[in-house]
C-alpha cells in the first residue's frame, strides 16, 4: 500500500465551487453536461489534501479548461445511491484523497500517479499540484474525432457509449472531396458536442456495415447510436407492442400472413395496408395453417393473435357462441409481449443537405435529455438488441 503524504497549510489556490446532492440540476450538469469538472471528495478523511491540492492545481494556467468543485461523495442521491456508486468509482484507500474528473459525459477517478510524485524505493507518494495540473490539462481538452480501425474498435469506442454518431463512407468509391467533407463535419461535431463520441468509418478498411441497407444512399452517411437506459428500453418495448385499432370493423374473423411486426407499433393506416397485403383467402388456408401461431387475426376492429382466437373458436365450437369481445383474451395473450430487449437506439440522418449545420441540429435533438417517455419516443429511435457490426473484407 502506498503511503500518501498529506498537505498541510497549502498555498491559497483557485476557489472551488460546492456541489451538493441537494441541488440535483447543478450536480447533473457538472457530472454529465460535457464540460470538464475536477471534483474533490470532502468526506474521505484525507485531511483536506484533495481539496487543497485541486485548488492549487487549478491556479495553473494550463488547467483553465476545467472547473473545480468539492462534493460530499458519500451523500445519498434520491435513487439511494451515492455519487460514486452512480459514476462507478470505487472509494479510495484509507487516508488517500479522492479526486475525479467528469468530462465529455463520463467520469473517472484521478489515479495516484496523476496527482502525486511516486517514490518507488520508499513506497511513498507526495501529492504535487504540477502533476495534477498536467493531468487536468489533458482531461479538459476538447474531444477529438475517432478514426475506427476495426469492428472491435467500433464496439468499444462508439457502440458502448451513451451517445455516439458514426460517419461511414467508402474511400474506394466516394470522391476525395466527399471523404474530406465527412471528416471535417465529424471533427466539428466532436469539438462542439462533448457528450457525444464522434467516429468515422471507412468501409474500404472495416468492411460491409450490417445496417448499410437501412441507411440512405450517399457518398457518406451518419448514424446516431444511443446506449439505452432501463426506462428507455421499457418505453421502446411498450411502443413496439402497442396496437392501433383496425380500420376494418367487420364482425367476421379474417386472417393475414403479414406477421405481428407488420401491425404492432404501426399507425392505423400502415397496419391496415400491411394486413390487407397478405390477407388470406380460402385457397391460402391449407398452406398457412401449419404456422397458425404466426398469423395475425382481425375481428371487430382489433388485431389479435392465435393465442386469443384459438380459445374463442373453441368456445364457439363447444357452446355455439363466440365471445362478443376478444379484449380479455387478447390481454392475456398479447400479439406481441412487451420485452425490453433493445440495448441500443439508432437513427440515421436523412436531411436534405449533408452539411455541418444540418448535422449539428439533427444531433442536438438526441443529446437533450427527454422530459418523459413520450418525448423520448418522439425521437423515433429504432431499438437494436445488439450493436451493429462491420464485416472485415476477405
Amino acid at each position: 500500500m502506498w503511503r500518501v503524504a498529506l498537505l498541510f497549510a497549502a498555498a491559497r489556490g483557485a476557489k472551488l465551487a460546492r456541489l451538493s446532492t441537494d441541488d440535483q440540476d447543478g450536480l447533473k450538469e457538472a457530472l454529465f453536461g460535457g464540460d470538464c469538472w475536477a471534483v474533490a471528495c470532502t468526506d474521505v478523511n484525507d485531511q483536506k489534501t484533495g481539496r487543497d491540492l485541486l485548488a492549487k492545481a487549478l491556479d495553473d494556467p494550463v488547467t483553465q479548461s476545467c472547473k473545480g468543485a468539492t462534493l460530499a461523495c458519500g451523500a445519498r442521491l434520491p435513487s439511494g445511491k451515492t455519487s460514486l456508486q452512480r459514476l462507478g468509482i470505487s472509494p479510495p484507500q484509507k487516508g488517500h484523497p479522492l479526486i475525479f474528473v467528469a468530462a465529455n459525459g463520463e467520469a473517472s477517478a484521478v489515479g495516484l500517479r496523476e496527482y502525486a510524485v511516486v517514490d518507488e524505493a520508499k513506497n511513498s507518494a507526495t501529492p504535487d499540484a504540477g502533476v495534477l495540473a498536467k493531468h487536468l490539462e489533458k482531461a479538459g481538452a476538447p474531444p477529438r474525432m475517432l478514426t475506427l480501425a476495426s469492428d472491435g474498435d467500433f464496439k468499444k469506442k462508439c457502440a458502448a457509449k451513451r451517445h455516439c454518431v458514426v460517419f461511414a463512407f467508402n474511400s474506394s468509391t466516394a470522391t476525395a472531396s466527399a471523404v474530406r467533407d465527412a471528416k471535417r463535419f465529424a471533427a466539428s461535431l466532436a469539438a462542439k458536442r462533448r457528450t457525444c463520441h464522434v467516429a468515422v468509418a471507412d468501409l474500404k478498411t472495416l468492411g460491409a456495415f450490417s445496417l448499410q441497407k437501412a441507411l440512405p444512399d450517399g457518398a457518406a452517411t451518419a448514424l446516431y447510436l444511443r446506449r439505452l437506459a432501463a426506462s428507455e428500453k421499457s418505453a421502446l418495448a411498450a411502443a413496439r407492442a402497442k396496437l392501433a385499432p383496425a380500420s376494418a370493423k367487420e364482425p367476421e374473423l379474417s386472417a393475414s400472413a403479414c406477421g405481428a411486426e407488420a401491425v404492432a407499433g404501426k399507425d392505423e393506416a400502415t397496419a391496415h395496408k400491411n394486413f390487407e397485403a397478405k390477407k388470406l383467402a380460402p385457397r391460402d388456408w391449407t398452406a398457412r395453417s401449419e404456422k397458425i401461431d404466426q398469423l395475425v387475426f382481425r375481428k371487430d376492429g382489433k388485431y389479435v393473435g392465435w393465442g386469443a382466437v384459438g380459445p374463442a373458436l373453441a368456445e364457439q365450437a363447444l357452446f355455439g357462441t363466440m365471445p362478443k369481445k376478444l379484449d380479455a383474451l387478447a390481454a392475456r395473450h398479447p400479439l406481441i409481449k412487451p420485452s425490453a430487449d433493445a440495448a441500443l437506439g439508432a437513427k440515421a440522418f436523412r436531411g436534405a443537405s449533408f452539411d455541418a449545420k444540418a448535422l449539428d441540429a439533427w444531433l442536438a435533438t438526441f443529446l437533450d435529455a427527454p422530459a418523459d417517455d413520450r418525448a423520448f419516443l418522439k425521437l423515433g429511435l429504432t431499438g437494436l438488441p445488439k450493436a451493429p457490426k462491420f464485416k472485415a473484407p476477405t
